[in-house]
């Protein structure tokens, strides 16, 4: 292990901190981990639900909520169509519900025993014989060509809303919602599935507003010299469409330019009278316009922000501050507008973000990374699961034993997720998702007993099969020419295939593909833990495949039991060309911490960084030349320390997990050490204290 501190520039660092009021540690680490851009740092430092992206940047947004709403008003037949993974779950359960909200009563399906991924045909036709009109896809639906196609024989509309990649062509569906789609003006492309069902869930929220398809225009004035600067811009469904800035001094051109732009709009000023007496100038004493003031609105729901000027306001805008509106000041005015018709509209935008429990756990389970506005989505639901405030997740919870602790990121990925994920991979997908729908406590108790028992099989047929399949691994491994772990067999259940392609894949380093063998047909799942994606390669193989997909470090297939030869042959052959990436050992390091800065405010700056995972890990810090105070081993067989080290003002307890043969060896007691370190909590007891998670060690030299 190779540990790493990246060089910074202190200035960059000194400039940071100063510019958006954050400590100078705080600032050194997001540099050095390369969050510099202000659009993207803002998601680090802010929370508000106003950074996230406006949903109807998604194309199809508007298709989807009028169909929704049309099928609300002619009490149609609706069909939701999930996956078996907790990602699928949670879409599932959380457009359920909306539809539910919406006063539907549709039925939900995800795929049971014996079934592949996604919507199937006969799926289709059995939905369409009992006179069903609307399917909706979640978080699966992307490649389902043959399915769409014999829906709209039937006269079934689809709507998809999925987050994997796309093909060459696009399923012929009514609507597409998908951040991968080809063309898209949405700014993020890895929301989880459950994520893009949220957007779909917000945009039905404004859809009961009055505002909903409504354009709406914005302008201000201000003075250069001796000309009057109009600035306009219009949003719909509060997304900016268009903007003009024209100038007094262009003449009756830049008059007819504004009229044509303003006519049959709604237009808000912030300052009705004095926006009045500026166009009065321009359009002369008999100009009628009618203007609609911002200010005594703003100044009524904002009392902080009563009495402040426009150009106040721009100077203390966090949005400015990120460059996340236009710049201008109609920017600002129409950046106002957002949070004055968000905070009128709260209670119809409460029913969403008490959604976000589940989009938080989906994300997390469906290893979406911690970046952009995933951040503020997981966040924010982590909020809601640690104020208890859904009986499913708290039943979780309790049996999970986390109950008694702050719940952060890495909790939903240890403890909560496996265990839902179990029902999925052991074929009782719908068990998970009527648990999560329900809110009978009996029934969640019942539910939650079933899961249990799938969760503790599960466990036992995957640690059975890793022993049985160790040797064969390390076969295939060599005919693979030390690039990817292939295992075929019949006596792997299809639910244990991506659970065995993971432990295989960070036991040896290299991708692994596990297929399941049942009669005539062949599913496997392929993981990349560590070293480059796989998607490349199973582009060239996907002639095998009846159907496949998924992300760049963990995907899906299905294909033929009779084409695994072929199969194989041809990986094999690909495999001469693909180089997955050679495993790193160095280890970034966040911050270099003397002794003395060891204590109890650390505890704040890594709360203030949450959520941690994939993307963005855990701090990792340096600390150097610690007194070794105590070590004692621990664990059923003895291979952990269990360390107390000493700094100038305290004593921190720490572990050193597997690590056992390096004692007296790399280090002994009365040394002095160098460790790389993680700081967490430790719960026994219900009580919490803070401890040391070492990485790696070394002595110190001096």
């Amino acid at each position: 292990m190779t540990w790493q501190k990246k060089e910074i520039s202190p200035e960059e660092v000194r400039e940071m901190a100063r510019t958006y009021n954050i400590d100078t540690l705080t600032a050194s680490i997001l540099v050095r981990r390369d969050v510099r851009d202000p659009a993207e740092l803002c998601y680090f430092l802010e929370e508000d639900l106003r950074y996230l992206h406006n949903p109807f940047l998604f194309e199809d947004m508007e298709i989807v909520v009028d169909r929704l709403q049309a099928a609300r008003e002619e009490s149609e037949k609706v069909l939701v169509f999930g996956d078996r993974d907790v990602d699928g779950m949670t879409s599932t359960a959380l457009m359920v519900q909306a539809l539910r909200d919406l006063d539907l009563d549709p039925e939900w399906r995800v795929p049971a025993e014996g079934e592949n991924y996604g919507l199937s045909v006969a799926a289709v036709e059995d939905f369409a014989a009992r006179e069903g009109t609307l399917i909706i896809t979640v978080d699966n639906g992307i490649t389902c060509f043959a399915e769409v196609d014999r829906a709209n024989e039937l006269g079934v509309d689809v709507l998809i809303f999925d987050h994997h990649d796309c093909r060459d062509t696009l399923p012929d569906a009514l609507a597409i919602v998908n951040p991968k789609k080809p063309g898209t003006a949405y700014p993020f492309a890895r929301l989880a599935g459950c994520g893009v069902v949220s957007k779909v869930l917000w945009a039905l929220a404004l859809s009961g507003s009055d505002y909903y398809n409504q354009s709406l225009a914005f302008l201000v004035t201000r003075q250069e010299g001796e000309e009057l600067v109009i600035e306009m811009l219009k949003m719909v469904n509060l997304r900016l469409v268009s903007r003009l800035t024209v100038r007094s001094g262009s003449g009756e051109k830049a008059l007819y330019d504004m009229v044509e732009f303003l006519k049959g709009e709604p237009i808000f000023v912030f300052s009705e009278r004095e926006e009045k007496q500026r166009m009065g100038l321009f359009l002369g004493a008999g100009f009628d316009i009618h203007l609609i003031g911002l200010d005594s609105e703003i100044s009524q729901y904002f009392p902080p922000l009563r009495g402040q000027s426009l150009e106040g306001l721009r100077q203390k805008s966090r949005m400015a501050l990120y460059g996340m509106d236009g710049g201008e000041l109609v920017d600002v005015l129409a950046s106002l507008f957002v949070s004055l018709f968000l905070k009128k509209e709260n209670s119809r935008f409460q029913v969403w973000a008490g959604t976000l429990d589940l989009v938080a756990l989906g994300t997390v389970a469906d290893m979406m990374p911690l970046l952009n506005e995933n951040r503020i989505l997981v966040k924010r639901g982590l909020d809601l699961i640690n104020r208890s405030m859904r009986k499913n997740l708290r039943e979780i919870l309790l049996r999970r034993k986390v109950l008694d602790r702050s719940v952060r990121a890495e909790d939903l990925s240890w403890y909560v997720s496996p265990w839902l994920n179990a029902a999925g991979r052991m074929d009782r997908a719908d068990l998970a998702v009527e648990f999560l729908l329900t809110d009978d406590e009996k029934v969640i108790y019942d539910l939650a007993n079933r899961i249990d028992e799938l969760y503790r099989k599960r466990r036992e047929v995957g640690d059975t099969l890793w022993d049985q399949l160790r040797k064969e691994a390390e076969e295939s491994l060599e005919e693979c020419g030390g690039k990817l772990v292939y295992l075929v067999s019949d006596s792997i259940p299809r639910g244990i295939t991506g659970i065995l392609a993971a432990r295989f894949s960070q036991y040896y380093h290299v991708p692994a593909m596990i297929v399941s063998l049942a009669g005539e047909a062949a599913s496997g799942s392929v993981r990349a833990m560590d070293g480059g994606g796989i998607t490349p390669l199973l582009e060239q193989l996907a002639s095998h495949f009846d159907d496949w997909g998924g992300h760049e470090f963990a995907a899906g297939f299905s294909l033929s039991a009779t084409g695994l030869g072929a199969f194989k042959r041809e990986l094999i052959d690909r495999l001469r060309d693909f180089e997955p990436v050679s495993r790193d050992d160095r280890v970034p390091i966040d911050a270099e911490l003397p002794p003395a800065y060891l204590n109890e405010d650390l505890e704040k700056l890594i709360e203030k960084l949450e959520p941690y995972g994939e993307a963005f890990p855990s701090l990792l810090f340096q600390s150097n030349n610690l007194a070794i105070d105590n070590v004692e081993l621990v664990g059923k067989e003895g291979v952990h320390l269990k360390m107390l080290l000493a700094t100038p003002d305290k004593k921190w307890p720490a572990l050193f997990w597997n690590s056992v043969d390096r004692y007296k060896k790399d280090f002994n007691r009365d040394d002095n050490i160098d460790i790389l370190f993680k700081l967490e909590k430790n719960f026994f007891r219900n009580r919490q204290t803070l401890q040391l998670n070492i990485q790696d060690l070394k002595r110190s030299e001096t």
